[in-house]
């Protein structure tokens, strides 16, 4: 009983805090408000007492989770206040035209019927992934090899100087463990902040947090999907999609890897980006920033995730007609360098590049040597039953939502996106080293994972607006309308 009060306050403290504070950049009135803020209040509460972690261990050395936590609760206490004075005013209704657009109140029998058995499904899934986190230890491999490993190291050193790399371990010696220094250390201290609330290591309730994240995750696509126009129905779909994929329970019930957590960060970014740019609500970027930002110190791949995020917002605001010259000119100017000088620099986390004529080195690839195997391609994406037929459909959403993309800048963000997404996983697992992740199937498949919760909503956001179902939003005010 003890623990469950420690692990409530630490984890329920700067998850409501954050979601309270985020009702004041979300809009009033619209349907989806508490599950959207919610999910994206998990999120960014534990990357934010993550950071705070670092921060404060690094400027006065120390794990200060005292600090934090009172800190934590202070914000609470404002997000219940403003919370307060936003209630006492009115807000207006929304209409509903359509039966796949309404709300509960308002939906056909079979609509809600056919919700509470999606909700069920749900339930019952994430219900048999909360008995795999009581009741199993630490079990996932990389975990104890980098993550968790790391996060229980972090608590018995008592500071974030615990890990060195081999060579420093070699020279200097001292009370240093050698694995995981390579890798961002925010993942591991998000089940360090657990440890420290619970007060020591607990095998099994660390992993907390993970499953959380599913939940939050959940909310997260249902919240957004409603806010953007969708009717019950649809966004209830757009959930058991997300969460029905199998490798995303895995990294769910299985709590360690940093993967779940870039799916979350995905997911907020994908759907907050779409919904600024369909409602032109541009205070959204007070909490999608962060995300963005955070992608690069999640997993050494989160700086490619970011840069496509980036890409793809920028196409959206420039149109296809500018957005198409602008990466023409790129793509000159970078030819024209590589070709009278060559470009040689290193990107940060990731490693060194280098691009000459005839020569093109890659961070943690080496040399680039073009040489697809499509049928692993194939065997990995269709045919193993780990994805269903989510990425399939995604192949079809990319050919069936070009007039729609060209047409929407929100589309436009979400198509160029998944092709960006794509492109690099397609570079990355075709002519580098980690071709080899291809052929083993251990790391191909969680890289693909930040896809799930962009394919999942994008599909039916498009199937909405095929089916005539979607309620258009326009801009709206936060906190007012």
């Amino acid at each position: 009983m003890l623990d469950a009060l420690r692990l409530t306050l630490a984890l329920g403290t700067p998850w409501l805090a954050a979601s309270l504070l985020l009702l004041r950049v979300w809009p009033a009135g619209v349907p989806g408000r508490w599950p959207g803020v919610l999910g994206a209040g998990y999120f960014l509460g534990m990357l934010a007492v993550a950071a705070a972690l670092l921060v404060a261990e690094r400027l006065l050395g120390g794990w200060h989770y005292q600090g934090i936590l009172v800190a934590s609760v202070g914000l609470l206490v404002l997000g219940i206040w403003l919370h307060w004075r936003e209630a006492s005013q009115p807000v207006p209704r929304t209409p509903q035209d359509h039966a796949l657009s309404a709300g509960w109140l308002a939906a056909p029998w079979w609509v809600r019927m056919a919700v509470l058995v999606l909700l069920a499904l749900v339930v019952i899934r994430l219900g048999g992934l909360l008995l795999e986190v009581v009741l199993r230890p630490v079990y996932a491999w990389d975990a104890w090899y980098y993550w968790s490993y790391r996060a229980r190291g972090f608590l018995e050193h008592g500071g974030s100087d615990a890990f060195v790399s081999p060579w420093t371990m070699w020279r200097d010696g001292g009370d240093a463990y050698g694995q995981g220094y390579r890798h961002p250390a925010l993942v591991s201290v998000i089940q360090l902040w657990a440890a420290l609330g619970l007060g020591r290591w607990h095998e099994s309730l660390v992993n907390l947090p993970w499953f959380l994240a599913g939940v939050a995750l959940g909310l997260l696509v249902y919240g957004y999907l409603r806010r953007l126009g969708l009717g019950i129905l649809f966004a209830m779909l757009g959930v058991y999609l997300t969460l029905s994929v199998p490798l995303v329970g895995v990294h769910i019930g299985l709590g360690g890897y940093a993967d779940i957590w870039m799916v979350g960060a995905m997911a907020l970014a994908g759907l907050g980006l779409f919904a600024l740019l369909a409602e032109r609500r541009w205070q959204d970027g007070v909490a999608l920033l962060p995300v963005i930002l955070a992608m690069p110190f999640l997993k050494q791949a989160g700086i490619l995730f970011a840069a496509c995020v980036l890409a793809a917002f920028l196409f959206a605001v420039l149109g296809p007609v500018w957005g198409f010259v602008l990466l023409m000119l790129v793509l000159a100017g970078v030819a024209l360098v590589v070709w009278f000088a060559g470009l040689d620099f290193t990107v940060p986390v990731l490693g060194q590049v280098i691009l000459e004529p005839g020569r093109i080195v890659l961070p943690r690839g080496g040399e680039f040597s073009l040489d697809p195997q499509w049928g692993l391609f194939f065997q990995r994406l269709v045919l193993e039953g780990s994805w269903h037929l989510l990425f399939p459909l995604s192949v079809l959403l990319v050919i069936f939502a070009i007039p729609a993309a060209w047409r929407d800048a929100s589309h436009r963000f979400f198509w160029v996106l998944l092709v960006s997404l794509g492109l690099m996983t397609f570079v990355a697992y075709a002519g580098t080293l980690q071709a080899g992740r291809l052929q083993d199937g251990t790391g191909f498949g969680r890289h693909l994972l930040p896809f799930v919760p962009v394919i999942a909503a994008w599909a039916m956001l498009l199937l909405a607006e095929w089916s005539g179902a979607r309620r258009h939003t326009t801009a709206l005010v936060p906190g007012r309308q």
